[in-house]
């Protein structure tokens, strides 16, 4: 099988996210016609309530598997890292029944708490998905172990199409039954894509296993003599919980955060003496733009996925070169990404809601637009912590960040005259927080000096640039 370089896997990722993104976008404008700005923001709350259960399911163990795989093969242990795949996709299907079972009998309840009783039927029609999505998960991860992250990319790009054409005429259809059933009708589509990127990934791996890509040819003689190293199932089981449980608190609260934060926004926006209508609406203005944001963040993510195991190989044969170089490319290649997004967001802003559609609220992308650079930089961060064994560390700063987000967000959004400009100030602080503290530790673990500034410093100047040439022909075409 082929081993990808860090820029190599990124680039493979990148495409496949970047057109997932494009097609989300450009699905979005379709869905607030169908059902307003109003049903808009209870099809994104059904769909937070179903991220956050993937991310309670999905996040850990397959980033533990990732991690894992890459360690073993670093070593030469590659009927090892298939064993570890065997018996994280087993614990995932257990936990993909749980919790699609869980969700399904939670759903009423759960929308209701969410100040969104009309999710109930979306969040109902998602609970499936997590069965599917748990099975996809685990074929992503061992994939991702091995440095291949062409079947993610693959399977990704499935998935989004399937969903795309399997959720609009539904939703259309089912339209004349209200708002609350269409909109669970357009959630079908990502229960059939799961199944179909299912499908995909087990024929990759069936043909990589026929034709022996999954163990090197030349390494089979070695692994057959070197039974008595082995680690045991237990062994490999307790190692998989070791590394899962900090990546899922992590990435569980960030998204446990985000749920509450919903909740609280509306609330606080109620608080505020707005009535619900316009509270809902104005909520919707800070996921449309959170939708723009994941686009540049998308290729970041790939980054991030790639460096993982490359970090992690690395560590497991402790050459500390490859680390450095690793984190350097990371750094570049975030910042490279991250600040011309973020340039262009600021810049750009109400001709890219023109252009999709989207209705007012260009001016929250405007104001979001440095949460692209925070964000990336977090995430890269983590991918690095995560690498070198800091997981507890890295769970520990981004549920810091997230509370300080939501006592923020309690706040800023309450007042009048700030409303949901308050949501946007909540994450430059809370996202900022986990940055600086991360960053401190990555240099302190590895004893490794560099600055921030030193990777930022010409993309941030190309950015201002930019920048500033896109304003004068902006105000120019406006006036004409």
């Amino acid at each position: 099988m082929e081993k990808q370089s860090i820029a190599k896997g990124t680039a493979v990722l990148s495409f496949a996210g970047i057109f997932v993104k494009v097609l989300s976008l450009a699905y979005v404008p379709i869905l607030i016609m169908l059902f307003g700005n109003d049903g808009y923001s209870v099809y994104n709350v059904a769909f937070y309530v179903y991220a956050f259960v993937y991310i309670l399911t999905n996040s850990g163990v397959p980033v533990a598997l990732s991690k894992y795989v890459s360690e073993l093969r670093a070593n030469g242990h590659y009927e090892d890292a298939i064993r570890a795949f065997k018996i994280a996709r087993f614990y995932l299907i257990v936990l993909g029944v749980i919790f699609s079972a869980a969700l399904a009998i939670f759903a009423a309840p759960i929308s209701a708490l969410m100040n969104y009783p009309q999710s109930y039927y979306a969040i109902l029609a998602l609970s499936p998905t997590i069965f599917f999505a748990c099975v996809t998960s685990a074929y992503r991860g061992y994939f991702q172990g091995c440095s291949n992250m062409t079947p993610t990319a693959i399977s990704q790009i499935i998935e989004q199409v399937v969903r795309i054409i399997v959720s609009l005429p539904l939703a259309i259809f089912f339209l004349k039954y209200g708002l609350g059933i269409s909109v669970a009708a357009a959630t079908v589509g990502t229960t059939v894509g799961a199944i179909s990127t299912i499908v995909v990934l087990w024929f990759i791996y069936k043909r990589a296993s026929s034709r022996n890509e999954l163990i090197p040819i030349a390494d089979i003689a070695n692994e057959s003599s070197d039974l008595q190293i082995r680690p045991s199932f237990k062994k490999i089981s307790l190692k998989i919980l070791e590394y899962s449980v900090p990546i899922t608190i992590c990435v569980g609260m960030q998204n446990f955060g985000n749920i509450i934060d919903i909740a609280n926004t509306k609330w606080r926006l109620l608080a505020a003496g707005f009535d619900d209508t316009v509270a809902s609406s104005l909520h919707g203005y800070i996921l449309k733009s959170q939708q723009l944001l994941n686009v540049p963040i998308a290729i970041v993510i790939a980054l991030a996925i790639a460096v993982l195991p490359a970090i992690s190989g690395a560590m497991a044969r402790k050459d500390k070169q490859s680390v450095f170089d690793s984190i350097h490319t990371a750094f570049r290649a975030c910042f490279s990404i991250s600040l011309p997004a973020a340039a262009g967001f600021a810049a750009l802003s109400s001709g890219i809601y023109i252009l999709f559609h989207y209705g007012p609220g260009a001016d929250i992308l405007m104001f979001s637009s440095i949460l692209v650079v925070l964000m990336s930089v977090v995430q890269i961060q983590s991918s690095i912590l995560q690498g070198i064994g800091k997981l507890y560390s890295v769970a520990f700063l981004i549920t810091a960040g997230m509370l300080v987000k939501i006592l923020c967000n309690y706040f800023l959004v309450a007042i009048p005259e700030i409303n949901i400009y308050g949501a946007v100030l909540g994450s430059v602080i809370g996202f900022s927080i986990p940055l600086v503290f991360a960053n401190m530790l990555i240099k302190k673990h590895l004893n490794l000096k560099f600055s921030l500034a030193s990777f930022s410093a010409k993309p941030l100047i190309s950015s201002i640039i930019m920048g500033s040439m896109i304003l004068p022909l902006k105000s120019f075409t406006k006036d004409s």
